[in-house]
């Protein structure tokens, strides 16, 4: 697993991915910190014209259930962002730290226009270790 060291501490990589309008993508990489802390840095040219947004949530790997967490509207913004994303308290007290990420793109539309064009922007995610 590819990691990444900063003042805020080290950054394990769970993959860069570029999404397709309305369909949840799974990051390769599962998340195994157990932090609550992840950095998302989106991908784009600095004179695209971004007219999506996306939203980011979590599966909790356990035996036979696959529950999801609350899912996390995020823009596309040039640099990257902080973003808590807490483990619940119950699922800490049994372990059940290890979760997978999706994301879900969202382009925007219009009542006169339709649908609006979007750059195919990309998306890393990492999560704080220690």
């Amino acid at each position: 697993m590819p990691t990444a060291n900063d003042a805020l501490g080290v950054w394990n990589d769970l993959g860069t991915l570029y999404p397709t309008e309305g369909e949840w993508i799974k990051f390769p990489v599962q998340a195994v910190g157990g932090n609550d802390l992840v950095r998302i840095s989106f991908i784009y040219p600095t004179d695209a014209i971004i007219s999506s947004w996306s939203w980011l949530r979590c599966i909790y790997t356990t035996a036979d259930v696959s529950p999801v967490s609350q899912a996390v509207k995020v823009y596309p913004k040039a640099v990257p962002m902080l973003i808590n994303m807490p483990i619940f308290q119950d699922l800490r007290d049994r372990e059940v730290t290890f979760r997978n990420f999706e994301i879900l793109k969202m382009v925007r539309s219009s009542r006169y226009s339709g649908i609006v064009t979007d750059y195919l922007w990309g998306v890393k995610l990492e999560e704080l270790w220690g």
